[in-house]
């Protein structure tokens, strides 16, 4: 085939093989033009992402942020495009839910200021397991025994907790700490179920930790003590106000002290400090830093602590090295700075308090029962049932998780720590709530709606 090609090629007169060349390269020409065209028409549409680290630093992604691993926008709640500047048709907000992202505008403006945490590649490859023992105050050996020493002087500089003559414990998160708590309680009393008690309203989180512990969940005002593990959250999640254990005479309860800090507790600085026995806390609370995965724990008694221990071992629930480095040097960075974390975390939530309680005003079909300053706003509907509440909330924009499952039917969580942008829009949901409640309790529940989707249990 390609001889004869070539052949006839040949048998071209000179004139020919000139026209022939000719419509080559008119046809070339025009394929570049037409392919010039285009790209002009295209490129300038698509989104023009960073290119170098200073670029980065000052990239805006409309509604959303952007992430040089991912090399993409990632929006919020109900945003869609490349730039998260398309609004998601028909999308219901999750308004109760409970990501920090408020606390993100903080650290990127320290990002301007200060370098970065860097992790190099040859960081800590090997297995360390300094941190896979109760560590005491003394203990002081590797990345554990560094964050153990850090922790303790946080709680000493804020005075929200008195860590002498107690065991550390770190974990990938306050959560794995309730079912290593309930299992453990259950080793020490002879491998017996147990009724894990909490009072209402309660962080609806609570009653999944039996799906994992050997216990019951009950709310019941008359358990016998001696087969009771209580949980004590201060301040309360959802209503932010303090709380003591009901069960007085039972030993084995514990303290989830994880909003209990100078910008989430409601009482600023004038924080007295805790001495339970078993208390827990976050760094995602703390810091906003919900990915990095680090909790902490305090337990005096020392049995307990060790089978807590070997039981979030057994059940992989370790924190990564990694993430302790990193978490290292954020304690390090709001201890060394006195109270400026706290002073613009505080500021921040006061504005948006105001703006809710604005909102409220006096009317009485929605009402405050929350304390003021914690990181949600928790609110009765007046004479309105779970459902109820759905369909009016839906009908506004926003679907929070429903009060019964907090223990109180006929409320609605909200987050203040939102992001600015769905924390505005929840709060226009509101005003319209507010506004028409007479009009919206008499439509139906809307169709075809979408729902934007979130893990719950936060």
């Amino acid at each position: 085939m390609i001889e004869e090609i070539t052949e006839k090629i040949s048998s071209f007169t000179v004139h020919s093989k000139v026209l022939l060349l000719s419509a080559v390269i008119i046809v070339a020409l025009m394929c570049g033009f037409i392919s010039i065209m285009v790209w002009g028409v295209i490129l300038p549409s698509l989104p023009k992402y960073p290119t170098n680290e200073k670029e980065t630093m000052n990239y805006t992604c409309g509604n959303g942020n952007y992430y040089p691993d991912s090399l993409a926008c990632e929006c919020q709640q109900c945003w869609m495009g490349e730039n998260c500047d398309i609004q998601t048709p028909d999308c219901v907000i999750n308004p109760g839910s409970g990501q920090p992202w408020l606390f993100q505008e903080y650290w990127i403006q320290r990002r301007e200021e200060k370098p970065k945490v860097t992790i190099d590649f040859g960081y800590r490859v090997a297995y360390d397991y300094s941190w896979r023992r109760p560590m005491d105050e003394n203990y002081n050996v590797g990345i554990g025994g560094a964050l153990n020493q850090e922790i303790r002087k946080l709680h000493r500089i804020y005075g929200n907790y008195n860590t002498t003559g107690k065991y550390l414990l770190i974990s990938n998160g306050a959560t794995s700490f309730m079912s290593a708590f309930i299992s453990a309680v259950s080793v020490i009393r002879g491998n017996t179920p147990q009724k894990f008690y909490v009072s209402t309203p309660y962080y609806y989180g609570y009653p999944s930790r039996c799906k994992v512990g050997n216990c019951t969940w009950s709310t019941d005002n008359n358990l016998d003590p001696s087969n009771v593990v209580e949980a004590v959250t201060e301040p309360n999640n959802p209503s932010g106000y303090p709380r003591e254990p009901f069960y007085t005479t039972n030993p084995y309860w514990f303290n989830d002290l994880v909003y209990y800090w100078p910008h989430l507790g409601g009482f600023g600085y004038n924080i007295p400090m805790k001495n339970s026995d078993t208390a827990f806390f976050s760094f995602t609370k703390l810091t906003g830093h919900a990915a990095t995965r680090i909790g902490w724990a305090f337990v005096k008694d020392q049995q307990l602590a060790t089978v807590m221990m070997d039981w979030l071992f057994t059940c992989m629930l370790q924190c990564s090295i990694q993430s302790m480095g990193f978490g290292l040097q954020v304690f390090k960075e709001i201890s060394n700075n006195g109270n400026e974390f706290f002073d613009w975390a505080n500021g921040r939530l006061q504005e948006r308090w105001t703006q809710l309680i604005q909102i409220l005003g006096n009317q009485e079909n929605i009402v405050l029962r929350s304390k003021v300053g914690t990181q949600y706003g928790w609110l009765e509907v007046v004479g309105k049932n779970d459902t109820e509440v759905r369909d009016m909330c839906l009908n506004v924009g926003i679907s929070p998780p429903q009060g019964g499952r907090f223990g109180q039917p006929g409320h609605i969580r909200l987050n203040l720590c939102e992001a600015n942008v769905t924390f505005q829009r929840i709060l226009m949901a509101l005003q319209s709530l507010v506004t028409n409640f007479k009009t919206i309790e008499k439509l139906p529940a809307p169709t075809n709606i979408n729902t934007f989707e979130m893990d719950i249990y936060i």
